[in-house]
């Protein structure tokens, strides 16, 4: 990925990813969160009433789309006019897809005159170019815009003392967009997936919701009030991790069982397997979010057994940023529609580039519709 995007704090490996992250650190803090919750809410808002009730809609993409713009108004919204706003959100969707694909494919692939290969590059270098523009503005005005981007302006090595480039800047983005924006999307979908067809959490959902937020709309507050929603986000991330094969690199030698691994060896693991393992998770194809509910069969989880962050040094920075986007999301969007499944329809994970649910089209009504009542 680094070939593609260019070096961030995802790419990076030893010491350089130590100092990538601590410049990075600052702007997926407390307070930074606080403040891209209200975006993300009228993002989500907005996305819903786009929908159609009554209709069918292809869950998954929806959520892509969504947390695209979640993101890209989170790190933009206050750098860029609507005009260069929109264009940077359709070259970053084609730059998304396209690491996705590529990811699949041979490296000789990417260097084809293609026309799907010549849409990526062009689309990558424009948003290098909006990037870095707007860094220079920023620069020149000296003004704080309250985006993610001008946090980002404002990092600095501790080491060096020196800030980010443009093009370092750019890359964080590009990188932070493509191993983002796909992931929250999947676990979004599946988490309204198991919403819709269970009405038992469905309804410990919305009456938790109604208990706490009493009418008004969620904020950053509130995310800490909401435990079976948490719940029910934990046990959407064991069954439906978006994790196929992470690789990793053993410094020292090390014991794997009855193994012993040289050092400098590379080692593959699959999230999602190790997530439906039944010597690990009693009961494992079921999505139950009240497992996670006592103490004591929370701690007899073995260590190491659930990690859909990763874990230690290289640990997703963004963890607490992707945990707020999936509460915030799936809170705004339960209180306004329900989706109905049908019952013939099955949906399964298929694995591209990630972990992802195939095909999910849900039909959406409004919860005031009469025949969503009926239902009820």
């Amino acid at each position: 990925m680094g070939q593609l995007l260019g070096d961030s704090v995802v790419t990076a490996s030893g010491q350089e990813h130590v100092r990538k992250r601590r410049q990075l650190q600052p702007a997926f803090g407390r307070p930074e969160i606080a403040r891209y919750v209200d975006i993300m809410r009228d993002e989500t808002t907005a996305a819903v009433d786009s929908w159609a009730p009554g209709r069918e809609l292809d869950v998954r993409e929806a959520m892509v789309k969504l947390s695209l713009g979640m993101l890209a108004k989170t790190v933009f919204g206050g750098s860029l006019d609507e005009a260069t706003f929109r264009r940077l959100r359709e070259d970053l969707s084609v730059v998304m897809n396209g690491v996705g694909a590529r990811v699949m494919l041979p490296d000789w692939v990417e260097r084809l005159p293609l026309p799907f290969n010549r849409r990526f590059t062009a689309a990558r270098d424009a948003v290098r170019a909006t990037v870095e523009q707007a860094v220079t503005e920023l620069q020149e005005s000296g003004r704080d815009s309250g985006d993610m981007l001008s946090l980002l302006l404002r990092a600095t090595d501790k080491e060096t003392g020196r800030p980010l480039t443009g093009h370092q800047i750019s890359s964080e983005i590009l990188t932070l967009a493509v191993a983002g924006t796909e992931t929250t999307a999947s676990v979004l979908s599946w988490a309204l997936y198991e919403i819709s067809r269970d009405a038992d959490v469905r309804r410990h959902v919305l009456d938790e919701l109604d208990t706490v937020l009493e009418g008004r709309p969620i904020a950053f507050e509130d995310l800490s009030r909401l435990p079976y929603l948490d719940r029910v986000v934990r046990e959407t991330l064991r069954l439906h991790h978006t994790g196929w094969l992470v690789t990793r690199r053993t410094v020292t030698e090390t014991r794997l069982g009855q193994w012993s691994v040289p050092a400098g060896t590379e080692l593959a693991y699959c999230q999602h397997a190790l997530h439906r393992d039944p010597a690990l998770f009693p009961d494992p194809l079921a999505f139950d979010p009240d497992r996670w509910l006592d103490d004591a069969q929370t701690k007899a989880f073995t260590p190491g057994a659930y990690l859909p962050f990763g874990a230690g040094k290289h640990s997703c920075i963004g963890e607490r940023f992707a945990l707020t986007e999936l509460v915030t999301a799936v809170a705004t969007i339960v209180r306004r529609v329900r989706f109905d499944v049908p019952p013939h329809r099955t949906v399964r994970p298929v694995a591209r580039a990630t972990v992802r649910p195939s095909t999910l089209l849900m039909t959406v009504w409004q919860r005031s519709d009469s025949a969503e009542q009926r239902q009820d």
